[in-house]
């Protein structure tokens, strides 16, 4: 049984274990472990009516606005090979630009020639 995105290396049994291992993985109450519980964005929109996603907001009320921008999310990653160096360059860049490490504008044109370079070395 082959699922999309989902290893199978030939094997039905572990095909079939690969599928529940990343359906238990992606499960709404794992992820208000995984996702909620750490600050990173929630896979669903359902869990911010939760008691725990509620508490995460009052310990950092921006992260209520941060899992309100999910709303802006109409497409999916993209899956080309420069995309990992594109999400570096431009993580790195906001992460310098929120601790005072650089200017908006310079860390994000720095951030488009690096990104620019990793999709141009696919």
């Amino acid at each position: 049984m082959s699922r999309p995105g989902v290893p199978t290396h030939e094997d039905a049994n572990r095909a079939y274990w690969s599928f529940e291992f990343i359906k238990w993985l992606t499960s709404a109450e794992q992820d208000l472990t995984w996702n909620v519980e750490f600050g990173n964005l929630p896979l669903r929109t359902t869990e911010q009516n939760t008691p725990e996603f509620a508490a995460k907001v009052k310990e950092f009320p921006a992260y209520a606005v941060l899992t309100k921008n999910l709303e802006n999310a109409k497409q999916k990653r993209p899956t080309v090979q420069g995309y990992v160096g594109l999400s570096k360059a431009f993580g790195d860049a906001v992460s310098k630009i929120l601790q005072g490490q650089l200017e908006t504008k310079a860390g994000l044109d720095d951030a488009k020639v690096k990104a620019d370079r990793a999709l141009a070395d696919q």
